[in-house]
């Protein structure tokens, strides 16, 4: 996984929401 230079909040929020469901954690949005 490649994160950019200078991700912008979304971009990070997101990634963090993908971790979460790969480890099996509910997510609230």
């Amino acid at each position: 996984m490649q994160i950019p230079e200078n991700p912008s909040n979304d971009d990070i929020r997101e990634a963090l929401i993908q971790l979460r469901e790969k480890l099996g954690q509910k997510v609230d949005r």
